[in-house]
């Protein structure tokens, strides 16, 4: 309900459209748009590492309507490459919106836990001593942006406990260490958005979103 919710305030062509929600009996149900394509996950695996136009095509999109969402107090909060869906005509689409916080509802939480996806959550959100904000999607869809370069994300282990205390603490490896062929612009943006400190991130999806498609040099 939450989802179906959310989705239904933002009405835009890279948000999941929710067509209706409801139960019969004990049985709830939502009925979404019909998506012919792969998610940007498969999607990598398929063609390997992408190159900056494709970012530029598929994740700015995403970038910007995030900057929609966060105008109006809704965050994501697991942003990540299986949650981007590409469809065959190209159109880059946000999904799953079961975690999202909105400013003004009762926030979706459980004691002592974190909610999102641990490889692609921002420090922040994995200390869970803060509430996230906007912020926190920009450096969740950076490392989308790095998964996307590079076919790897910036940290993972087999313990999960281990990729949040090296989020927390470690320094994520040049992405060019591994693509050198990855643009200087598009290498300073990434740098950008996966800051520790969200101060000193990219602040805006809109921001976030101008850069990619301007080719501009985050410093």
């Amino acid at each position: 309900k939450r989802e179906a919710q959310v989705c239904s305030s933002i009405n835009h062509t890279n948000i999941v459209k929710i067509y209706d929600v409801g139960s019969v009996e004990t049985v709830h149900f939502m009925s979404m748009e019909y998506l012919e394509g792969m998610t940007l996950r498969e999607f990598i695996k398929a063609r390997g590492p992408l190159v900056a136009n494709d970012i530029v095509k598929y994740l700015s999109p995403i970038a910007y309507v995030l900057g929609i969402m966060h105008s109006r107090g809704i965050v994501h909060r697991d942003v990540k490459s299986s949650n981007i869906f590409i469809t065959n005509n190209g159109r880059a689409v946000l999904m799953d919106f079961g975690v999202v916080f909105t400013e003004g509802r009762e926030p979706l939480s459980i004691k002592g836990s974190i909610l999102g996806t641990p490889e692609y959550m921002s420090p922040e959100q994995a200390e869970g001593k803060v509430k996230v904000d906007g912020r926190s999607d920009i450096y969740s869809l950076g490392v989308v942006i790095f998964e996307s370069l590079t076919g790897k994300l910036p940290f993972q282990s087999d313990n999960y406990i281990t990729t949040l205390y090296n989020i927390i603490n470690e320094q994520p490896p040049a992405i060019t260490s591994i693509n050198p062929r990855v643009p200087k612009w598009l290498s300073t943006i990434v740098v950008s958005c996966l800051q520790k400190d969200r101060r000193y991130r990219i602040q805006d999806g809109f921001i976030l979103a101008n850069a990619l498609r301007e080719k501009e040099k985050f410093k």
